[in-house]
C-alpha cells in the first residue's frame, strides 16, 4: 500500500511573495492623497496575501489528513476482504483441518493490517492533540483575518475618499 503522501509545507510562492509585498505601513505620514492612496493599497494587498497564504497552508493540512483517511479505508476494505475471504475456510471443524495453511496466512495477513492501523491510528492522535492546540491558535487568527477583513473595508473607504480628492472635478451638468 502507498505511503502516505507528503505535501511539500516549504515556502510557497505567495509566502515568498508577501514576504517581498509591498509594505507601505513603514513610510512616513503620507503627504499628499495620492501617497494616502498608495499606502492604502500596499496594506491591502499585505493584507489579502496575508489570508491568501493562510487559506493555502489550510488547504495544505487537509489534503494530508484526507490522504491518511484514504490509507486507512483502504487497509480496513483490505481487512475486511480477507475476514470475507476466511468466513467459509471456517465454517466446520473439518474446514479449518484442511484449510488450515490458509487460514493461518490470513490470520497473519490480518494481523499484520491490524498492527499497520494502530500505529496509524496513534500517529493520527498524537497529531490530534498537536491540532487541537493548534485549533486554538487558528480561532485567535480567525479573529485577526476577521479584523484584517474590517480594515480593508476601511482603507477602501479611505481610499475611495482620497482618489476623489486627486481626480479633477467633475463639470457641471448643463
Amino acid at each position: 500500500m502507498p505511503e502516505r503522501e507528503n505535501y511539500d509545507t516549504s515556502r510557497t510562492g505567495l509566502e515568498k511573495e508577501l514576504g517581498q509585498s509591498v509594505n507601505a505601513g513603514d513610510a512616513s505620514t503620507p503627504a499628499t492623497p495620492g501617497e494616502e492612496v498608495r499606502r492604502a493599497l500596499g496594506d491591502i494587498q499585505a493584507t489579502i496575501r496575508g489570508q491568501q497564504l493562510a487559506a493555502e497552508r489550510e488547504l495544505q493540512s487537509v489534503l494530508g489528513q484526507a490522504s491518511a483517511y484514504i490509507e486507512s479505508s483502504k487497509r480496513l476494505d483490505a481487512m475486511f476482504g480477507i475476514v470475507q475471504k476466511v468466513s467459509p475456510l471456517v465454517a466446520s471443524d473439518d474446514a479449518i483441518r484442511s484449510n488450515n495453511a490458509q487460514v493461518l496466512q490470513a490470520l497473519q495477513q490480518l494481523s499484520d493490517l491490524a498492527t499497520t492501523q494502530q500505529a496509524k491510528i496513534a500517529e493520527r492522535l498524537a497529531q490530534s492533540l498537536q491540532e487541537g492546540i493548534s485549533s486554538m491558535s487558528q480561532a485567535h487568527a480567525a479573529m485577526f483575518e476577521s479584523q484584517a477583513f474590517m480594515q480593508v473595508q476601511e482603507l477602501v473607504g479611505a481610499w475611495k475618499s482620497n482618489i476623489r480628492q486627486v481626480s479633477p472635478p467633475s463639470p457641471p451638468v448643463q
